[in-house]
């Protein structure tokens, strides 16, 4: 199902709506042809690119579920270096099931591999079958204080920030990666933030946009959910703790949780009710244009984990 608002579409067939004007696509979205979607469902990293008009990414209209045995799909990031000289990677977060740690590994991403007979390419980097979740690929290891809500990730500075905080405390761990003479990258600690109050920041879907280079997060002014946002480079820490505010930009039309942006493109997931299903949003601020796509789970059960980010 495609949607460019204010317009009226009908006629259901498939995936998509046919409506009487204009031809619309995900490229005017995204204001740029030259794009990779990725898209991390659990355990199974998928690509796709050149998304025709008037349909939705197929990585945006199903979803594929990986129960792990060892593991947890936390959450996925874009790992780019600002200046181009380095292709860009998958920075991967999972918590281990049965010990008190977090894995952080770095996944190459080779794009001339993935497209060479010019279709859509799976790659499972993860398997429930492999006895050790890290017997494939080199991790790091955080241990683990208490469960996580959000991670976020700076690729300006490389500072990875994750936060533990409760409805009655607050609690961000700061990290610094970099990447030892073997091409291996490594995690050291900078600061653990911790404060025991019942007064806790109610702001909420922080996301990064890696291309834009700032933050997004959330927060309900005047009973309105509203975005503002935050640039990369500086210290996030008086802003995940409340002692500074980002700038209020507007509010986003697509309904749903935010997951993630791309240079003002903003996606959104959203449940809908009752649970049969969600539906995908990609928006932008400065525009009320708006693609909004059914996903379904392919084995009867949605990932845990659904996170796309665009390359380009």
């Amino acid at each position: 199902m495609w949607v460019r608002k204010p317009l009226r579409c009908s006629s259901l067939l498939l995936f998509l709506f046919s409506c009487d004007v204009f031809a619309y696509s995900l490229d005017e979205i995204l204001r740029t042809d030259q794009y990779i979607l990725v898209a991390q469902q659990d355990g199974f990293t998928f690509f796709e690119t050149n998304v025709p008009a008037e349909e939705c990414p197929r990585v945006a209209t199903r979803s594929k579920n990986n129960p792990a045995l060892h593991f947890i799909y936390e959450n996925v990031h874009l790992f780019r270096d600002p200046t181009g000289v380095f292709p860009p990677r998958i920075l991967m977060v999972r918590a281990g099931k049965h010990n008190s740690k977090y894995y952080l590994t770095v996944l190459p991403i080779n794009s001339t591999e993935i497209f060479t007979d010019g279709s859509e390419t799976r790659l499972e980097f993860f398997d429930k079958r492999t006895p050790n979740p890290d017997s494939r690929q080199k991790a790091e290891f955080i241990y683990r204080k208490t469960e996580l809500k959000f991670t976020l990730f700076d690729t300006s500075n490389r500072i990875f920030y994750m936060d533990h905080s409760t409805p009655i405390s607050y609690r961000v761990e700061k990290f610094y990666l970099y990447d030892d003479s073997q091409g291996q990258t490594k995690v050291i600690q900078l600061e653990n933030y911790y404060n025991a109050s019942s007064e806790t920041v109610k702001r909420f879907d922080w996301i990064e946009d890696q291309y834009a280079q700032k933050f997004y997060y959330k927060e309900e002014v005047e009973n309105v959910t509203t975005l503002f946002e935050v640039p990369m480079g500086i210290d996030l820490i008086p802003y995940l703790n409340g002692a500074r505010a980002g700038t209020k930009i507007g509010e986003l039309s697509a309904p749903g949780k935010t997951e993630n942006a791309f240079d003002g493109a903003f996606f959104t997931l959203e449940t809908r009710q009752p649970v049969s299903g969600m539906t995908a949003h990609f928006s932008r601020l400065d525009s009320e244009d708006q693609m909004s796509c059914d996903m379904e789970p392919v084995d009867s059960k949605f990932a845990i984990l659904n996170k796309l980010f665009i390359i380009r």
